[in-house]
């Protein structure tokens, strides 16, 4: 047993299903796309690229003894005889200090910004379990990411070509959209 329908004899009656139809599958996708509580990839990419902070930045990268011993011959370091390691003037051009740490990692850290460009995004979380609470409003977004800007020559030499790096960003759901927090 089914409901009687009346279907009447001018085309205008014949038309309003399919007007119907397209008036709510376009309704559909216009709320698909513009859903404020679903964080895509690319948009995630996007806020990331164009957050203060991220650009430029400054570059630390942890070097090994290899990396010591090649920036010494490429007089860019100079290691006093039991004594702390110190950038030459060479080295003073490019770097801004070199950190030991209490377990004994070395870093290098640049004199000048240099700019980063995301490369992919490699998940997106949900950190509520993390937090304890329900945080619907917030997304961690696991990133990887490449230094755009070369090396210094004698440094590039040493390192070869920089390899990618990983980071996090924190995103927090406001009014207007997404909102990178922080960088972790």
């Amino acid at each position: 047993m089914g409901i009687p329908v009346e279907i009447g004899d001018d085309a205008a009656s014949l038309r309003q299903p399919r007007a119907m139809r397209r008036f709510l599958v376009g309704a559909m996708l216009l709320a698909m796309a513009c859903c404020p509580g679903k964080l895509s990839r690319p948009e995630a990419a996007q806020h990331i690229q164009r957050t203060p902070g991220f650009n430029p930045a400054y570059r630390v990268r942890q070097i090994d003894s290899n990396d010591v011993a090649c920036g010494i011959k490429a007089r860019l370091f100079m290691h006093e005889h039991l004594g702390p390691l110190n950038l030459t003037m060479n080295g003073q051009a490019e770097f801004s200090r070199i950190r030991v740490d209490s377990d004994g990692s070395i870093w290098l850290h640049y004199a000048k910004p240099s700019p980063r460009q995301v490369v992919e995004i490699t998940g997106i979380t949900d950190p509520a379990l993390e937090l304890g609470s329900n945080a619907s409003s917030l997304k961690l977004v696991h990133f990887a990411y490449r230094w755009t800007s070369e090396a210094p020559p004698a440094w590039k030499a040493c390192v070869g070509d920089l390899p990618l790096s990983f980071g996090n960003a924190l995103f927090r759901l406001y009014d207007d959209g997404w909102r990178v927090e922080r960088f972790e």
